[in-house]
């Protein structure tokens, strides 16, 4: 951007300059904060645009009221309040890393002026003083969410743990009331069926902490063959959510991954078509090999995922659907997206109201050669 007249004001040059500022402050924030990695400019600039322009309209107050600062300032403030909120909602950020944000649009904030405009010395003291209650705002909003979901994770494990527990404890009272000549099998059978249940849910969360504390998850590898796995995924589903799950396929489709966690991949974005397709459309999979990888899609036709939900939807613990009627922990595509990573995949999704959503996972074929290092 070439400088502007000096004879400008603060309020002026801001108010022409604020793309310019976020063009700035985005290729900053992605070289200093490891957390806007990965994502998308939507999502990294949030609300910080109308931050800005809230900085013009204070600025450019010539007699500026108290009720009209309290205005202004309530804008401002409510920008920094939101962006702190959209900043709990993705998993990678920090509270330190929202401050750091704030702390890097002030330094470009006044070093874009002073290369366009004398600042004044009560321009920059209320840009100061500005910032500082933005960060107070955004960091506050932060903790107070991240406190919420917290609350509400933990109900949720009390409350889809509390049916197994509840069987099995039943399971074992009935067991102990029969008369000796009743079969006990059914009833140990119920037992090892919710206690495994309860061992599934608790090594979930256990994976997919690991994963959200940045650690690659590890288990062995042996060869198995995608296309089955896909197939029992498939029959499984029907049997849950029924309608169809249609497999495309040209057969087996052997590779080094780990048959358990493989069919966690697979039952976890097949599960998540059946819960938000249309009614009376299928879910259709379809696995194909190209070299030394393989892709499996997942397909179904429903309302679309909102383009700002997509860039955060492996967000585990953080990230959950609004308005929407199904009820889970949202840990599915998070740790989904650890055990790909795992393989030396990767995974994406798109979507849209005329095309339906697709997730596409990509494996090579040698996931533990990868991993390992011993393929470029």
């Amino acid at each position: 951007m070439k400088p502007l007249m000096s004879a400008l004001s603060s309020a002026e040059v801001l108010e022409q300059g604020v793309e310019e500022v976020m063009m700035r402050w985005e290729k900053r924030a992605l070289a200093e904060v490891s957390a806007a990695l990965g994502q998308s400019s939507l999502v990294l600039r949030n609300s910080l645009p109308v931050f800005l322009r809230s900085l013009v309209i204070l600025l450019s107050r010539k007699e500026r009221s108290e009720l009209q600062i309290g205005i202004d300032a309530t804008a401002l403030l409510r920008s920094s309040q939101l962006h702190g909120r959209g900043r709990a909602e993705i998993p990678a950020y920090l509270m330190s890393q929202v401050i750091a944000e704030y702390h890097l649009l002030r330094e470009v904030v006044f070093e874009f002026l002073a290369e366009s405009a004398a600042i004044s010395t009560e321009d920059r003291e209320l840009m100061t003083s500005a910032f500082e209650q933005a960060v107070n705002v955004a960091a506050t909003e932060f903790a107070l969410v991240m406190r919420e979901i917290q609350d509400q994770f933990m109900l949720s494990i009390a409350h889809d743990l509390k049916t197994p527990i509840t069987a099995a404890k039943l399971s074992g009272e009935l067991a102990l009331r029969s008369p000796g000549g009743l079969s006990m099998g059914p009833l140990v059978e119920k037992m090892i069926g919710n206690m495994k249940r309860m061992s599934e849910m608790i090594e979930t969360i256990h994976d997919t902490s690991r994963v959200e504390s940045g650690h690659r998850l590890s288990f062995p590898i042996s060869e198995c063959d995608l296309d089955q796995v896909a197939r029992d995924v498939a029959v499984d589903m029907r049997l849950v959510y029924g309608g169809e799950f249609e497999v495309d396929s040209d057969g087996r489709l052997l590779g080094d991954w780990n048959p358990e966690y493989l069919r966690r991949v697979i039952e976890n974005v097949v599960s998540n078509a059946a819960k938000f397709r249309a009614a009376g459309t299928p879910v259709s999979i379809r696995i194909r090999k190209s070299g030394e990888l393989a892709t499996l899609e997942v397909h179904n036709r429903g309302e679309p995922i909102a383009a700002a939900d997509l860039a955060r939807l492996f967000g585990g613990f953080r990230w959950k659907s609004e308005g929407g009627t199904q009820k889970g922990w949202g840990l599915g595509l998070t740790l989904t997206q650890g055990i790909v990573n795992a393989f030396g995949g990767s995974i994406g999704a798109e979507s849209t109201r005329e095309g339906g959503t697709t997730f596409s996972v990509t494996l090579p074929i040698h996931a533990q050669a990868v991993v390992r290092g011993d393929v470029a």
